[in-house]
Order: C-alpha cells, then structure tokens, then sequence
C-alpha cells in the first residue's frame, strides 16, 4: 500500500528540506532532532489509518474569510502542545493568517518548507516577513520542530542568496518574540556575521530613533558581538575578510545554534515569561509603509504592558 505522503500532490510552492541543496548541496551538520525536523511526521512512523480527523476553521481576522481545513487530530497533537491540550473536539476555529496556517499543514503532511521562488530584494524581503510569521505561529501554538524547519531555511537563505534582513525586520521581531527566542539571536548573528567589521553595522547607528525604543535589541547585539571583537583583535578573523569569506562562514554555520532544543525548555510556551502574551492572532501582526510594527486595537504589541488575563 502506498504511503499517504506518495499520493499527495507535489506542491509547487515547497521544497523539500535542506532548502539550500537545490543551490549548492549545503552541507547537513550533526543535530540530535535532525530525523524529526527534517522528515514529516508521517515518515516518523505516526499511525493515520483509523485516526480521527478534526475540522479546522481558520478565520482571517482582517478579511473575516474562512476556510476549512481537515486534518488527522494526532498529527496536531504530535507536534504541537497547545492542539495537545486543547483539541478535544472533531471540530476547532481559530483565527490566524490562512498562508501561515497553510505551511504548517503543508509540512504535517510533506516536511517541506515554504521557499520563495523570485530572488529579487523586494520578493525575498516580503519572504523573510512571512517567515517571521510562522515562527510566531509556532510560539503561540508551541511547535518546536517545525519553527527548527523554518530556523533552517532563514540560515540557508542568508548564504545562498546572502540577503540580508532589514533593520525594521529585526524591530519587528523583538517586538513580537520574548527575551531568549532563536529567531532574535538569528536577527543578530546576520547582522553581525554578514560584516567583516564594526564598521557595516553602522547603519544601526543612523536610525537611533528606530532601535532606542527597543533595549532588548541592543543589548544582545552588544553580548552577541563581542565575542566576534575578540577574534578580530587577536587576529583570527582576517581583517581584509571579503563577502566570499564571510559566505564561507555561514555555508557551515551550525544549525543547532537556533534550534529550540538548545534551550532548557523544549516549548516554547513555557519558557515564555508571565508578562509576555502572543498576539490573539499572528495575521493582526501588520506594518505600515516604513515598516513599522501598528498596534492592533484587539492585539496588545507593547509585550511590557501585557498580561495573562
């Protein structure tokens, strides 16, 4: 009998993972989840014959359209804590973005990611936006393994393409993630890692207005840089170091280092503290024309003046 996943459609819009292979055969690092963030939850043996399906209504807060989507109720429970707790009947709504909640299902079933097929600055900026998005709808909905994924293609994007994220992207998430989340230590390594020195994080220091209102931000890329200012002082870095060096360090970059296993507690719900609440909705997360993050009147941004209710 053929595998579920043999008679899915191929899906023209993900790739299977590494994202970067069909560039350049990256090279795949030892990491301890590796089977399960690189294979589907299908291919990890889960028995889906005889399971009970759930009927999911994602509703678009911003358009008010639903879809329904079906899905096997132990493939949600398998891989996310809070569908394990809270998935007690055949039927759930919940409002969020229908693309984002799209690529989890999509990865449920296949293990592939979402990739952006144009490479032009503009398409892949909008591309690293909607990554960003997941991994929020993977901290509210506790999905480590696929969030690990999505870590995996923002790596392999910065050498394959070397795009850069833009200084009001990194806003962007350190005002929607808390203290400790891999997605900001990433902000700050392909700031500080894609510059030969000091010197290419200037741009920091020209929009003072923009990065004064978050401490957080410049406080670890303070921590994060200084080891990197150690090894230029001693030498270890080449102080003529060109873009192909600095291409060389993130072909080999190790994955592991945005992984949610490397953090002490493997959800991510809990390791979120008590003043911090994610948005009601990831799609209410939105941005007006210099990218700045605008408060929802239904979604608490400012994270300093939340709290469970």
């Amino acid at each position: 009998m053929a595998s579920l996943r043999s008679e899915l459609p191929p899906h023209p819009l993900y790739h299977s993972w590494p994202y970067a292979n069909h560039h350049g055969d990256l090279p795949i690092l030892d990491c301890p989840m590796w089977d399960e963030i690189q294979r589907s939850p299908i291919d990890l043996g889960m028995p889906l014959w005889e399971v009970a399906t759930v009927m999911i209504t994602v509703l678009d807060p911003r358009t008010r359209e639903r879809r329904l989507m079906v899905v096997h109720s132990s493939l949600l429970q398998r891989t996310s804590t809070y569908f394990q707790l809270r998935l007690k009947d055949s039927k759930y709504v919940i409002e969020e973005d229908h693309e984002v909640t799209g690529d989890y299902i999509n990865w449920l079933y296949t293990g592939k990611t979402p990739f952006s097929k144009e490479t032009d600055d503009a398409s892949l900026n909008r591309f690293f936006r909607h990554c960003y998005r997941v991994c929020f709808f993977c901290n509210k909905y506790a999905i480590p393994r696929f969030k690990d994924a999505i870590m995996n293609t923002l790596v392999d994007l910065v050498y394959v393409h070397w795009h850069i994220p833009l200084l009001t992207d990194v806003i962007f998430v350190y005002n929607n993630t808390h203290k400790g989340d891999v997605l900001r230590s990433f902000m700050c390594d392909a700031l500080i890692e894609t510059n030969a020195n000091f010197e290419g994080l200037c741009d920091v220091d020209n929009h003072r207005e923009l990065v004064k209102g978050c401490p957080d931000f410049l406080y670890d890329l303070t921590v994060r840089y200084a080891p990197k200012l150690y090894r230029l002082q001693n030498g270890q870095i080449p102080s003529n170091c060109g873009e192909e060096w600095l291409k060389a360090v993130w072909r080999v970059r190790d994955k592991c280092l945005y992984h949610c296993h490397q953090k002490p507690m493997d959800n991510a719900i809990h390791r979120m503290p008590m003043s911090w609440r994610p948005p009601n909705s990831t799609s209410l997360i939105m941005e007006d024309e210099v990218g700045h993050t605008i408060q929802s009147p239904t979604t608490p941004i400012n994270r300093r003046n939340s709290s469970f209710s």
